[in-house]
């Protein structure tokens, strides 16, 4: 299965430094504190950060003050639609790009299931919220962990790794 490129964990990153700051505050992040918070490399944030503004995420002010800046509030934006500004559209399978990429098209019932897994997870990605993230992102830094109600794990999210595999 297609993996969500690093490039968007990037792109989600930036966007999650920008909304864990105080909502009152005009003021635009410097680049390299963000690239230092998320651990981004300079080379990917200039690219990520130039995809975010040309979606309308992200706005750039240049000089001693200027930096990044949430241009939407982080209500608005969603996981699904971050990914997309930086990796386009996501699809679980080739075969849901197109009904001419498989012979079987239309006819086929793997895809029928492709589809329908496809549009479950990307009704996940729309649920989730920048604000959410930045809650929660808030939240671990307050407390310097994540506590355990919410992890992954705890949640059915991950599979369990058992020891010796």
């Amino acid at each position: 299965m297609k993996r969500i490129t690093r490039q968007a964990d990037y792109g989600v990153r930036v966007l999650l430094a920008l909304a864990k700051r105080d909502k009152d505050s005009d003021r635009h992040i410097p680049t390299r504190l963000i690239q230092r918070e998320m651990h981004i490399p300079s080379a990917f944030l200039k690219r990520v950060v130039a995809q975010l503004a040309a979606a309308g995420f992200v706005e750039t002010k240049a000089g001693p003050r200027g930096g990044l800046a949430l241009a939407r509030p982080a209500e608005t934006i969603t996981l699904r639609q971050i990914v997309e500004a930086v990796e386009g559209p996501q699809y679980l399978s080739d075969c849901l790009c197109g009904p001419d990429v498989c012979p079987l098209g239309r006819r086929c019932p793997v895809r029928m299931q492709w589809a329908r897994i496809q549009a479950v997870m990307l009704r996940e990605m729309e649920r989730v919220t920048l604000a959410t993230l930045a809650l929660q992102a808030r939240a671990i830094d307050r407390l310097g962990f994540l506590p355990a109600s919410l992890s992954p794990e705890k949640q059915g999210l991950l599979p369990k790794v058992r020891s010796g595999d």
